[in-house]
């Protein structure tokens, strides 16, 4: 699987061999959208995998409504919208979605739990945006240690967390590590690097 559709699809959850993290509240208070998030990107190819530059692309309006869609060989497949919400925590700023969107997106076998929601860490620099994901494998550690408190569940190759505790910014910085390498997008007026 290559790691773009992975990683903004794991963003969209459970794909096989794909790992997610759910939270049952937001850790954050929602701000207006970002309006630098606005705007069509397209995926920028990973160097070491079989990505293909605009292979995804996003679409985010002025009211902060995402939608997806997936550039395929056999045609463009697209779907509902769904909102993100924004915060930040100092300089670090994320954006949620709704987990049941996300898993029905990636076409999970199995259903988030309602009302969960999927978070992101995200930077824009210039005419690229990054996306964080969350090191699900640390969360899962940290849960089974008891230092977080939440569920994991494993199915056909799939990991997914589901955090339960109503976390704090300050918890979400201290306890949730993100991971370093991000899923990279560049604005549609900008040419997809390979």
């Amino acid at each position: 699987m290559n790691s773009v559709r992975c990683t903004f699809l794991v963003v969209l959850v459970v794909l096989s061999g794909c790992t997610a993290t759910t939270f049952q509240n937001s850790p954050l208070a929602g701000i207006a959208c970002d309006a630098r998030l606005v705007g069509d990107w397209l995926s920028v190819a990973d160097i070491k995998s079989n990505d293909t530059p605009g292979e995804v692309e996003l679409k985010i309006d002025k009211a902060c409504s995402l939608s997806l869609i997936e550039h395929k060989r056999d045609g463009d497949v697209g779907g509902d919208a769904t909102t993100l919400h924004v915060g930040r925590d100092g300089a670090q700023a994320y954006f949620w979605l709704d987990a049941t969107w996300a898993f029905k997106r990636a076409q999970s076998t199995e259903p988030a739990p309602a009302g969960d929601i999927y978070l992101l860490r995200y930077n824009v620099r210039g005419k690229e945006l990054q996306l964080f994901t969350i090191n699900n494998r640390a969360v899962a550690h940290r849960i089974l240690d008891d230092q977080l408190r939440g569920e994991i569940h494993k199915t056909n190759g799939t990991l997914v967390n589901r955090l339960t505790d109503t976390m704090t910014p300050q918890q979400l910085r201290n306890r949730i590590a993100f991971d370093s390498k991000p899923a990279r997008f560049a604005r549609r007026d900008a040419e997809p690097a390979k």
